[in-house]
């Protein structure tokens, strides 16, 4: 009898040593950043991420799936939940890399592929963004923006829970290493933008403070091919930390002591990150004066706007000869 009750003891024990080994295999999982909308207010345009810096240690095992996105509004109902796949989750820590859970709409805007599709929209005003697993209470970390008047309880296993500001259009909530959260340009798949701010305004601060500065449109060429419709393809690069860049681009003639004579102008939008022609229809004018020269010198001005609705403007010299 009494081997019986040390064996059974023994094994209890070690049921004890492998759930507390489990239990650390997933807890420094955190939500890291929240988008709710672009600079136009389209909601269509949503993402959460989330980081881990557990490195191969964190090991999402069965145990303690299923592992879930969960959205709440300010007075801690549930809106909806995501089930995350948790090999993805593991080879993102093993990598200390972002996984985002991220609309069609946000991927396109931001010239990023999700880690996975986000189903479950996030409220405007003020909500709750939190990551969870099985135990009790489940969420082991939680993002909230906005006044929240029931806070989800947190796991005290895990990273906890962080408040923001609701971020302005075309910003998003980004935690901080100090756990402060700031409302800055959008990083998906990338570091945060005021990750070394070394500071923020923390739960219900302004927004925007420590973000990127918009360097504007870059320029990926110096000649220009104008085809038989008369539109020049000026080549623009758009910064990948803007969150996608729009604006226009203007063609003139002449110098800056001299006056301008205007060749065409054009509006555009570029994903951040990329390099994009784009066609600005020459004035009839220019189109003659092309077609005797063969070749134009012209004056550059673009007219920038990040997503975070920051505008700078940028210039260069072109030649445009026909294509």
């Amino acid at each position: 009898m009494r081997r019986c009750v040390a064996v059974i003891g023994l094994t209890v024990a070690c049921l004890a040593l492998l759930a507390q080994s489990a239990w650390a295999t997933f807890h420094l999982e955190m939500v890291n950043e929240v988008m709710l909308g672009s600079s136009s207010g389209d909601a269509n345009v949503q993402f959460v991420e989330l980081l881990d810096h557990g490195g191969s240690e964190e090991e999402f095992t069965p145990v303690f799936a299923p592992y879930k996105l969960v959205i709440y509004d300010a007075a801690g109902n549930k809106l909806g939940e995501h089930m995350l796949d948790p090999s993805g989750l593991r080879s993102a820590a093993a990598a200390d890399g972002e996984y985002l859970i991220s609309t069609s709409a946000a991927d396109a805007a931001f010239g990023v592929t999700g880690n996975e599709r986000l189903d479950v929209s996030l409220p405007p005003g003020a909500g709750q963004a939190c990551f969870q697993a099985n135990p009790n209470p489940p969420a082991f970390s939680c993002m909230t923006w906005g006044s929240i008047s029931k806070p989800v309880a947190t796991n005290s296993m895990g990273t906890g829970s962080v408040n923001g500001p609701v971020p302005a259009n075309g910003q998003s909530d980004q935690r901080l290493q100090d756990n402060s959260v700031v409302a800055a340009t959008p990083t998906p798949k990338a570091r945060n933008s005021a990750a070394g701010a070394g500071g923020g305004s923390g739960g219900g601060g302004g927004g925007g403070g420590g973000s990127t500065v918009f360097a504007g449109l870059g320029f990926a060429a110096t000649k220009a091919s104008v085809d038989r419709h008369g539109r020049a393809s000026i080549a623009l690069s758009c910064p990948a930390s803007s969150g996608g860049c729009s604006g226009k681009i203007t063609l003139t003639r002449g110098s800056k002591s001299a006056k301008t004579t205007k060749l065409g102008s054009a509006q555009f939008s570029v994903a951040a990150g990329k390099t994009r022609k784009v066609k600005v229809k020459l004035s009839k004018s220019a189109r003659k004066l092309l077609a005797r020269k063969g070749k134009l010198k012209a004056r550059v001005r673009v007219d920038a706007s990040d997503a975070g609705g920051h505008k700078k403007t940028t210039s260069s010299t072109v030649t445009l000869k026909r294509g």
